[in-house]
């Protein structure tokens, strides 16, 4: 300790200190401050003995590690803030990132890096490569992934909603190795394997829906938030081959994927009364093998003037898929009253083929003009079959009726695709100061869709009696998709550059619709007559048209050195015309989406610069109401879709949002201040509130060693979603970062 003391006294930083600090306590903290800079100023005189000088260059490649460690304390929706995050309450943090390496005279290299974070976050790389013999590299990382049980609130009486308090996250896992042999004018071989998983508690989209039970007199409410039960691996064994022959580059891959899952969730049923009816028991089981084989060829015809480029590619995948669904009572006794649902081994087993072949030909016909045009040919074939047995009387026939026999439901369907894509673009910029990229695609398709179901009694199978119903549903459709673009970027002034992109894309379908019933089956609504029948058929178009024009605008102005002013500005919109054959009317929906805003950088002074931001997105929908259909929600925080039943298409949806946020840095020898604070208002989904600031410092103690502190406040509201999901939040972090 008396050598530190004098170490420490020999500082001149020493002197700084202020005589009137003689409590212990205090003495012992500058003494503790004091040691933590002699230490980094011994190891910055260590760093910077003989080799004389050191670069960017090998400060980045020097062994280097950084911590980092948050507190938070969250009130309210605490599934909510981690879900947004992504870390849990009220800590997190841990080994944030190490990286070492090492190289040898004879060619040999080793690099490794990782991570270890609370919790459950790990991740480990390693990297051995000899120089002209190859590599061999290891990957191993697990991550967790929280989501939000609560959904959406149901505010009709009575709220017999089930808030889950629990956490729901999902732990993923992913591990790879490989080795490579790459000896001198020799092919170049790889082969690897890559295991995948994901198993844990996942939320679910809100699908609550009522209907009226016997004896009319109260309605079944489906109440969610629900969460689900995933277990999925997925293995994946590849080998690939890469040399040039006569001035052709060949690569070729071959890889197999084996995947394997299921998924678990509960769905529970209440009458409106508050009674609990029963629950139903859901288990989807997945099986996918996959054999993909593919070949790619490049070839310099003129070197650097015109190149072929080839490509070649089968993929073959196998399901084989079951899937059981019971409905109990609370108790636990099979419950086969109103709206039951009881399947027991449902198959769903398929086969999925497809060859891809396209060709790219590249002619740079001068240093200021280039062209491209390709070509590419895809051909699909999908086959399934599946089978649906229902055990209870309850999903069979009328709701309550115990004198329903059980029923087996068989599916075939088939899908054919056919499709030629054609394609051109030309790059110029022979103009000055400006490059202008032209292109088009032209692309056909011809799809063929088979569907056919029958239905009958466990004690005939594969006949139809009284009673039961077969259906057959052809639909051959003709797609043709253009697409055509047009990109501008110019810099006329040194003060100023723009980007203008435009595009333009038309689909068209002409779609041949074949459907035969050849008996109803009573009791199912949806095939009560012919003519709703045919409504509820998947299509029943006899084509459409959508029309969409996207454009965007940017520039990057600077009218003065210490300003520099970013406007942008984007447009789409959508037309979708939907050609019915049963009434021959035609149905037009619009997609509309407006983008416009404002970054601005300001250099203060020399040490200080402030950024603004602003932006403002309207989506607006338009479409005709129809009960069958589920709509789409989309919140502008998330950025996420959900599906949920609300009655049907609603027929004008709002989305627009707007978004401002400022940060502010200052930058005084080795310590740099920042500040940042923004707010979020979005009228997409339930009128969402975000707000946030925070402030944090970073402290160079020397060329090796750093440290960082901060804090940020944040806010979320739902202010249309009962404030189920709202939450505000403090977090404070602290991290050290040093170079070996």
């Amino acid at each position: 300790m008396a050598a530190v003391k004098t170490k420490v006294n020999n500082n001149p930083r020493a002197e700084e200190v202020p005589t009137t600090m003689n409590k212990p306590r205090t003495i012992l903290a500058a003494l503790f401050v004091l040691a933590t800079l002699s230490v980094a100023q011994a190891e910055e005189k260590k760093a910077a003995s003989p080799p004389t000088t050191i670069t960017a260059e090998d400060l980045q490649l020097e062994p280097n590690i950084s911590t980092i460690a948050i507190w938070s304390a969250v009130e309210g929706d605490k599934a909510k803030f981690r879900e947004h995050l992504q870390k849990p309450v009220p800590f997190s943090g841990g080994l944030d990132k190490f990286w070492w390496a090492t190289e040898g005279k004879d060619g040999f290299k080793f690099e490794m890096d990782g991570r270890a974070l609370y919790e459950n976050d790990y991740g480990l790389n390693l990297d051995f490569t000899k120089k002209d013999l190859g590599s061999i590299k290891l990957k191993a990382d697990t991550y967790r992934r929280y989501y939000d049980s609560t959904g959406v609130y149901y505010p009709y009486a009575p709220a017999i909603y089930e808030l889950n308090p629990s956490e729901l996250y999902t732990d993923r896992g992913d591990f790879v190795i490989e080795a490579t042999l790459a000896l001198p004018n020799m092919p170049k071989f790889t082969v690897g394997y890559e295991r995948m998983s994901k198993e844990g508690d996942q939320n679910m989209a809100w699908g609550g829906w009522l209907r009226q039970a016997p004896p009319g007199n109260d309605w079944i409410l489906w109440t969610t938030p629900l969460s689900r039960e995933l277990d999925y691996v997925s293995d994946r064994v590849y080998f690939a081959a890469e040399h040039t022959v006569a001035g052709f580059y060949i690569r070729l891959r071959q890889e197999w994927e084996q995947f394997k899952g299921s998924e678990e969730h509960i769905e529970p049923g209440f009458y409106t009364s508050g009674v609990h009816v029963f629950n139903r028991f859901y288990e989807n089981t997945l099986d996918h093998t996959t054999w993909t084989t593919s070949l790619d060829v490049t070839k310099d015809l003129i070197e650097k003037v015109l190149i072929l480029d080839l490509g070649y590619q089968y993929q073959q995948t196998i399901n084989d898929n079951n899937f059981d669904s019971d409905a109990r009572t609370p108790a636990g006794a099979v419950h086969d009253a109103e709206h039951a649902i009881n399947f027991n081994n449902n198959s769903h087993d398929g086969w999925f083929g497809r060859h891809l072949a396209r060709a790219n030909l590249t002619w740079h016909a001068t240093d200021d003009l280039t062209f491209t045009a390709g070509a590419k040919y895809k051909k699909g074939d999908t086959e399934s079959d599946s089978q649906r047995n229902e055990e209870g009387s309850g999903g069979s026939g009328s709701d309550g009726n115990p004198a329903t026999s059980e029923e087996i439901w068989w599916f075939d369907t088939q899908n054919r695709e056919e499709t030629w894509t054609e394609s051109v673009k030309a790059s110029l910029s022979c103009i000055p100061k400006t490059r202008l990229t032209l292109g088009a695609d032209f692309e056909q398709s011809n799809v063929d869709y088979d569907w056919n179901a029958a239905i009958w009694t466990a004690g005939i199978p594969g006949e139809s009696v009284t009673g039961q119903g077969n259906w057959l549903w052809d639909a051959n459709t003709k797609y043709k998709r253009d697409n055509y673009w047009i990109n501008i970027r110019s810099r006329p002034w040194h003060f100023l550059t723009g980007n203008l992109k435009y595009k333009y894309k038309i689909v068209k379908a002409d779609v041949g619709e074949n459907a035969d019933i050849a008996t109803l089956k009573p009791g199912d609504p949806e095939y009560e007559a012919t003519a709703t029948a045919n409504k509820y058929y998947p299509g029943r178009m006899e084509g459409w048209r959508r029309p969409t024009h996207e454009a965007k605008l940017d520039f990057a102005i600077k009218p003065v050195d210490r300003v520099t002013l970013r406007p942008v500005g984007e447009y789409q919109i959508s037309r979708y015309d939907t050609h019915d054959q049963i009434d021959e009317t035609v149905e037009t929906s619009t997609y509309t989406r407006m983008g416009y805003g404002i970054s601005a950088d300001f250099e203060l002074c020399q040490n200080a610069m402030l950024t603004l931001n602003y932006m403002r997105q309207d989506i607006t929908t338009e479409t005709q109401a129809d009960s069958r259909t589920a709509s789409l929600r989309r919140d502008p925080f998330t950025g996420a879709f959900s599906a949920g039943y609300y009655g049907g298409l609603i027929e004008e949806f709002d989305g627009s949002y707007d978004t401002l946020s400022g940060v502010f840095t200052y930058t005084w020898n080795k310590l740099a201040l920042r500040a940042n604070a923004g707010m979020t208002n979005g009228k997409g989904s339930w009128d969402t509130h975000y707000y946030w600031a925070g402030c944090g410092a970073d402290y160079k103690f020397s060329k090796n060693v750093s440290a960082n502190a901060g804090y940020t406040h944040s806010r979320y509201d739902e202010d249309t979603n009962g404030n189920i999901n709202n939450y505000y939040a403090h977090m404070v972090y602290l991290g050290v970062k040093a170079r070996f």
